[in-house]
């Protein structure tokens, strides 16, 4: 069953976490098989899946931390122009594939502040938590 409404909100330029939390059919927490793989995408719309803003899977900006898929986004990627978007993660595992969630993606502007970094100053970044139920798996 795909969780929808699951929106996230960045400012252009930010790193970010999302985190979806999985869990099976039962409600238990959910275990990708080593064959198994997670994907996640950020397009302009949901029938952009040939060319998406963002592109992630696992162990490419996407790592499994038990049930809970984290989604690694780099400034670069959100480095967006101000909108809303469409995102999505999917697990494939199994032979099946199951879109766990699906949500708006907003890009708010942001002032840009490049530069070196004094002494002093450190690099922050967010984390969105998603909890996804009854993604569709035995």
């Amino acid at each position: 069953m795909t969780i929808t409404s699951q929106n996230v909100v960045v400012y252009a330029g930010d790193s970010q976490t999302v985190a979806v939390t999985l869990s099976d059919a039962n409600g238990d927490p959910f275990t990708l098989s080593a064959s198994g793989t997670v994907k996640y995408r950020v397009a302009q719309t949901s029938h952009d899946s040939d060319d998406p803003e963002v592109a992630k899977e696992l162990n490419g900006g996407v790592v499994m931390n038990g049930n809970v898929a984290e989604v690694t986004l780099l400034s670069t990627d959100t480095n967006l122009p101000n909108g809303i978007y469409y995102h999505e993660l999917k697990v494939y595992d199994l032979g099946d594939v199951s879109t766990a969630m699906t949500g708006a993606f907003v890009v708010r502007n942001a002032l840009s502040m490049m530069g070196a970094l004094s002494q002093g100053q450190s690099m922050l970044s967010g984390r969105v938590t998603l909890s996804v139920n009854a993604v569709k798996f035995p």
